[in-house]
């Protein structure tokens, strides 16, 4: 019997489910076959959630989302579904891909460069923190940024960037249920805050972090690691020092890659802020459009001087510092441009 999934929408279009994309608390985002478009199906079907997003839909559309890479939604989903169409380039996939590694350690160095190295996870890192920039420039927030919901090129020669589960994309003055993914939710929101730009920021650095270093900032700490359940969400209220606090060394940890090898002095600056008194107070957090303090601004201001070194980083600290089960992706340091084309430098 075949398995296939079609889904149909208000207007009465059909299209055929591909590949699983990704999937969070909400549901799965599927690739559709022979389209460039995906579908977000939820998991929640009662009349109520149908309402909800019907709203919540009707409300972003009316968002200004234009050259934002943000794949808009189109059509809502006919029942016994519930879900809606969203515009999205075929061959795009989560950048979770980049993010977790084959087990054999001896794979990590080539699966790295076969990813397109470290050039092109610069390139996809940087236009996503554009990205938000432009959201928050525009009065909105995307209150529920993860590794799951960042779409990259699925091949390594291409570098277009998309977010996905726009249907929770809202006016940065709206007071609707925060939304967020376990491990990148701001403390403020994990106690009942409502999401805003900095809580979107602190989802993103978390991201960064742990794109670049190859471990959470909060939960990767030996001390989480080694600990019940309990402890992580202490450490993700912030209730913990993060893992690279200057003075409390309660939450150290031994996995990843040297920070030395793959953060800038204003990455490790950053970070510090976001981490460090940014964790309890979203007020001192870097944002992402700030103008002389944000990561995002760091991002398109600054550069790597030598790929060619910086790789021979990667692959010494790979060789000495990786778990062999540690998410990781590649480097994540800050651009420049020059007539419209990113520059890579190190500081």
């Amino acid at each position: 019997m075949s398995t296939a999934k079609w889904v149909t929408t208000t207007d009465g279009k059909r299209y055929l489910l591909g590949g699983l994309l990704g999937q969070g608390g909400q549901g799965k985002v599927f690739a559709v076959k022979g389209h460039p478009y995906a579908v977000k199906l939820l998991s929640h079907r009662s009349a109520q959630a149908r309402q909800e997003l019907q709203e919540r839909l009707n409300k972003v559309r009316r968002f200004p989302l234009e050259d934002t890479q943000v794949a808009r939604p189109l059509q809502l989903l006919r029942e016994p579904d519930l879900g809606y169409v969203m515009e999205l380039f075929t061959g795009m996939v989560s950048i979770h891909h980049l993010i977790r590694p084959p087990k054999d350690p001896q794979s990590l160095t080539r699966w790295y460069l076969d990813g397109g190295g470290l050039r092109r996870r610069l390139e996809l890192l940087a236009k996503i923190a554009d990205i938000f920039a432009l959201l928050h420039g525009r009065g909105l927030t995307y209150a529920d940024p993860s590794p799951q919901n960042l779409f990259v090129s699925a091949n390594v020669d291409a570098h277009e960037v998309r977010l996905i589960d726009t249907d929770n994309v809202r006016l940065s003055i709206d007071s609707s249920r925060a939304l967020y993914t376990p491990g990148y939710g701001a403390p403020e929101v994990l106690k009942g805050g409502l999401s805003n730009s900095l809580s979107d920021a602190h989802a993103f650095a978390v991201t960064a972090f742990e794109t670049l270093a190859l471990v959470h900032p909060l939960k990767g700490g030996d001390l989480v690691e080694n600990g019940p359940p309990e402890i992580e969400e202490q450490a993700l209220l912030g209730e913990l020092p993060w893992i690279d606090h200057p003075e409390d060394n309660r939450n150290r940890s031994s996995l990843g890659l040297l920070r030395l090898s793959v953060l800038t002095r204003s990455l490790q600056d950053n970070f510090q802020q976001a981490f460090g008194p940014g964790l309890q107070n979203p007020l001192a957090r870097p944002g992402l459009s700030r103008p002389n303090t944000s990561i995002g601004r760091r991002i398109t201001t600054s550069v790597v001087r030598d790929v060619a070194a910086a790789t021979m980083r990667i692959k010494k600290s790979v060789r000495g510092a990786i778990h062999p089960d540690q998410h990781w992706s590649g480097l994540f340091v800050h651009f420049g441009t020059r007539n419209g084309r990113y520059l890579p430098k190190w500081e």
